[in-house]
């Protein structure tokens, strides 16, 4: 999950003052693992609205399956390409895309 965030941060890096941001916020820079984990954790906490809920052996799942749908719109509406739940899924394209370019071709 780790390297899938690096991954998207990466690829969708602010430089401070791109877009009016500050160089103290969250978008401009990565966290390292351990601030990762410790948020992905404070997820399954009531406190944090109990998002997610952990198996114990490293995966999560989200306790309502429509916040998983919605996670996966808002990133694709970001253009933010999210690849498939398991490693050994294949990779899928970006369902937006597909759309964009179909009703583009349709026109």
């Amino acid at each position: 999950m780790y390297d899938s965030y690096r991954r998207i941060m990466q690829a969708n890096s602010r430089e401070p003052g791109a877009a009016n941001l500050s160089a103290s916020d969250w978008r401009c820079r990565t966290l390292t693992e351990a601030q990762f984990r410790a948020r992905v954790y404070n997820l399954c906490k009531d406190k944090y609205g109990q998002i997610l809920s952990g198996n114990g052996r490293g995966w999560y799942e989200y306790t309502e399956k429509m916040m998983r749908g919605y996670a996966r719109l808002k990133a694709e509406a970001e253009g933010i390409e999210l690849y498939p739940d398991h490693p050994l899924m294949p990779k899928r394209v970006n369902a937006l895309v597909e759309y964009m370019q179909r009703e583009r071709f349709a026109g």
